[in-house]
């Protein structure tokens, strides 16, 4: 068994040797294609897993916006105007209830429930936030 994988390998690095050039496109090609699969994978994972820890998480709905500037560019927003929360339950029965979630640009806060407490992490500047945001 030992000397057949060890055939097995001897032949695979001769070929390699022999078609070198040939063999780096190749392996390159599947390591772009393994990676762009990789990092696809992840990038879902994390948008579906968006408040997946709540027992009601296939009830919850984030409501955001796409704003666009003077120039033209498309923003991507979460921010929503304070009114918006309350209009929405009263228009839309089957809303149970809403929270607003302000932002918080370079400021710490500490958010208390269910007898437990935490700071939120510093999310950085208003120009900060609004690069990450932009397309």
């Amino acid at each position: 068994m030992q000397s057949m994988l060890r055939n097995y390998l001897t032949l695979t690095w001769r070929n390699l040797a022999k078609n070198s050039t040939y063999s780096i496109i190749i392996i390159s090609g599947l390591v772009l294609a393994y990676s762009a699969c990789l990092v696809i994978f992840l990038f879902i994972d994390n948008e579906t897993s968006y408040d997946r820890q709540s027992p009601d998480a296939d009830r919850i709905f984030r409501v955001t916006h796409i704003a666009v500037d003077d120039a033209g560019t498309r923003i991507n927003d979460t921010t929503t105007p304070k009114a918006l929360g309350p209009l929405l339950s009263q228009d839309i029965t089957a809303i149970e209830s809403t929270v607003r979630i302000i932002p918080t640009w370079s400021v710490r806060v500490l958010v208390t429930g269910n007898k437990k407490s935490f700071y939120e992490p510093d999310r950085g500047s208003r120009q900060q936030h609004d690069q990450l945001l932009r397309f």
